[in-house]
């Protein structure tokens, strides 16, 4: 099952890298029923991310809420959370994730990334580019936090 549960969570890496959202998805969600917590883990924060990409914002939130429960302590976790927490309106609650997270993994670029949002939101704008080019710096790949220092 571990076996299965990798090459899934493996599948939906590349089929979320080539766009392949809804494909991503479900091999997100195959991964996720393993008894190896860290791979779990793992594909939960994928499926948030994916449910996002493709507005599934009711799914990515409900997913979040365990991350949170599940991993109180991951940087990466608290992030995916904050993410969907964003979707849904609750924008300091998302800023409070995204600084626990900070706190936690100083190098996060995913909370980088959320700090940048929140702070383009309050038009707060030379603070949120520092923050989306630092977390880009850790990030170089992430077509999104590409998109937000392109947006500020």
């Amino acid at each position: 099952p571990t076996d299965n549960a990798e090459l899934q969570l493996q599948l939906a890496s590349l089929l979320f890298d080539e766009t392949r959202f809804s494909e991503a998805l479900d091999a997100y969600r195959n991964a996720i029923d393993t008894k190896d917590n860290d791979l779990a883990l793992r594909a939960r924060i994928g499926y948030v991310r994916t449910a996002l990409r493709i507005g599934l914002f009711q799914d990515a939130q409900r997913e979040g809420v365990s991350l949170r429960s599940q991993a109180p302590r991951s940087a990466e976790a608290l992030s995916a959370y904050a993410d969907a927490v964003w979707s849904a309106g609750r924008f300091d609650e998302a800023e409070e994730a995204w600084q626990r997270a900070l706190a936690i993994d100083l190098e996060s670029p995913r909370a980088r990334h959320g700090i940048a949002r929140s702070l383009a939101s309050r038009s707060r704008l030379d603070e949120a580019l520092v923050e989306a080019q630092t977390a880009l710096k850790v990030a170089p790949r992430d077509g999104e936090i590409h998109h937000t220092v392109g947006s500020i």
